[in-house]
């Protein structure tokens, strides 16, 4: 008979280094954080306790299952089995060795149901497919079993075979870990998760170097033509775009590129179907001989362990593969993604090209020791026609602004770029011409206006991760800051903020209400705690009629000059 029922909730906080034995993995800050909350999201634990469902985001390559891991061994320390659910041979085994080499979980604790091997009803830890867990074989678990169900790669989880195991184990709280919460079909994960209790981008890994920074190429190729590709369930039908990129005038178009921008680099190339990416090794190996291998579902286990290897240890030099890489494996010698299957899925273009942004060592030294330190993104592309193509644009953001996008699509075709830099200075652009054209309209409003996200460096943007509302925590630390509007900030603009309120406290500068009286006065809005505090007085004991001729005499920098006030609201967009 269960206990499931009978084991007591979580704590709402587990300290992680309590669960980790001497010689475990060194959690990171943000992953105690997805933990325990902070970053202005309530943390896995606490959200279970409360909600009994939540959804963690973070950037392929940070270490999700890691996270997920503690998740686990928190729970299995409370006497409460769980259940991890994935959809490939390679993520159940890797899941199984991340429990037991992150954390105290011992090895006998885990078991695998899948295929000839079946988990027993002792086993603290299930880890399974997908694909076993339904009729007889899901039916033969009591429906009070398990006591938490993590879901890994959770976008899959509005499928029916994911929705079928909630709701036979309809009592046991569920998380699910993804890098990308938004699918094609624009279906919503809330039926299942309650909501975001964490979110990292890719954008904040790279800048604290627990990724390489993304470098791309658009390669544009006159054979690719999907003017009369159709659409179907959000992304190019699968046996329309086969047809165009089999073309020899298009396999050639890829793979001579392919051989000649990659130099030394380890590539995965990520094709549309199986034939396409047998005939793209085929091809490579034209200009590359025996440099390129095809690999996909068909294979054996044995097969695709024995070519992983071969890979890694630099036997061929291209991995072609069909939606076979794209999540949960870890390769992170690989430092070029060729993506030879053009998509309208932001989601999907998020995978493929994440496999290569790891860092190859525990850190961005070791990575740099190792010879790592960028990722090289080939998207080829053609006449896109009505489409809208996910690119190496889309991959730090999930809502860039159209006309952004265009800014730095067309920076790329003229030249290697940067993502990181390409976005930030297409927006920069655009954000100085919409306030050129907002000047010449409204002249006065504009003065009158005060922009408190421009002050504190950020332009925040709306939907990234489903649109989410703003948690209560993140919402008391906007009003607290005095920041107005925060109500209708959604979850991923709060954190902008809140990202940029923290930096600014640690600088030691004054509050953001501070900074909105300094510059109505004229004065430089970053100064110093306790000097704004000072003028601030001074202001008010002159009546708030501005700031005394005196102060001005004595501390002439207080007041900007027009240059620098014109170059400092350039550096923040404003």
């Amino acid at each position: 008979m269960s206990q499931g029922t009978l084991f007591a909730p979580p704590a709402p906080s587990v300290a992680p280094r309590e669960l980790a034995p001497a010689g475990a993995v060194v959690l990171r800050h943000y992953q105690v954080e997805a933990i325990n909350g902070g970053r202005g999201f309530p943390g896995a634990l606490p959200m279970l306790a409360d909600k009994g469902s939540g959804l963690l985001v973070a950037a392929t390559g940070v270490g999700k299952t890691t996270i997920a891991a503690h998740v686990v061994a928190a729970y299995v320390s409370q006497r409460r089995r769980v259940l991890f659910l994935a959809h490939r041979t390679e993520l159940l085994e890797q899941a199984k060795t991340r429990f037991v080499r992150d954390t105290a979980i011992p090895h006998r604790f885990v078991e695998i149901e899948q295929g000839g091997s079946r988990a027993t009803w002792r086993a603290p830890v299930v880890v399974a497919s997908v694909a076993s867990m339904r009729g007889r074989r899901l039916r033969r678990w009591p429906r009070d079993h398990f006591g938490l169900i993590v879901t890994d790669e959770a976008h899959h989880s509005r499928a029916a075979s994911y929705e079928a195991i909630y709701e036979w184990f309809g009592t046991a709280h569920r998380l699910g870990i993804t890098a990308t919460p938004d699918r094609a079909d624009q279906k919503g994960l809330g039926k299942w998760h309650a909501g975001i209790c964490f979110a990292f981008e890719i954008r904040d890994a790279i800048a604290e170097q627990f990724l390489v920074p993304v470098r791309a190429k658009l390669i544009f190729v006159d054979a690719i033509d999907l003017t009369r590709v159709k659409s179907h369930h959000g992304d190019l039908d699968e046996r329309q775009l086969e047809e165009v990129m089999m073309r020899a005038e298009a396999l050639h178009g890829i793979a001579k590129p392919t051989v000649e921008l990659t130099g030394e680099r380890p590539t995965i190339v990520f094709a549309n179907g199986v034939g396409h990416a047998r005939a793209l090794a085929d091809s490579i190996n034209v200009y590359a001989p025996g440099q390129a291998r095809a690999i996909d579902g068909s294979a054996s286990a044995e097969l695709r362990r024995a070519t992983i290897r071969d890979f890694t240890e630099g036997r061929f030099r291209y991995l072609s593969n069909c939606q076979l890489y794209t999540e949960g494996v870890d390769l992170p010698l690989a430092s070029c993604a060729v993506m030879a299957r053009p998509t309208e899925s932001r989601g999907l273009f998020a995978q493929c090209a994440g496999r290569v942004l790891r860092l190859f060592g525990d850190t961005w030294a070791d990575s740099v020791a190792n010879g790592k330190t960028d990722a090289l993104i080939l998207d080829f592309c053609g006449n896109a026609g009505r489409h809208r193509l996910a690119c190496a644009l889309d991959l730090l953001d999930g809502s860039v602004d159209e006309k952004v996008r265009r800014r730095a699509v067309k920076r790329a075709q003229e030249e290697e770029i940067d993502v990181s830099e390409a976005l930030a200075e297409a927006e920069r652009e655009e954000v100085v011409q919409q306030r050129l054209e907002l000047v010449a309209q409204v002249r006065y409003r504009v003065v009158e206006v005060e922009d408190q996200f421009s002050l504190l460096g950020v332009r925040p943007r709306a939907g990234r991760w489903g649109g989410a509302a703003a948690t209560e925590a993140q919402l008391a630390v906007l009003q607290k800051a005095k920041i107005r509007g925060a109500e209708k900030l959604d979850r991923g603009q709060a954190s902008q903020v809140i990202d940029a309120l923290v930096e600014r406290r640690r600088q030691g500068l004054c509050t953001i209400a501070m900074a909105s009286r300094l510059l109505r006065a004229g004065i430089n809005p970053d100064l110093p705690f306790e000097r704004a505090h000072r003028v601030i007085d001074a202001i008010a004991a002159n009546g708030w009629r501005g700031v005394p001729a005196s102060l001005l005499e004595s501390e002439p920098d207080l007041v900007l000059s027009a240059e620098t006030m014109l170059a400092k609201r350039k550096a923040l967009g404003i």
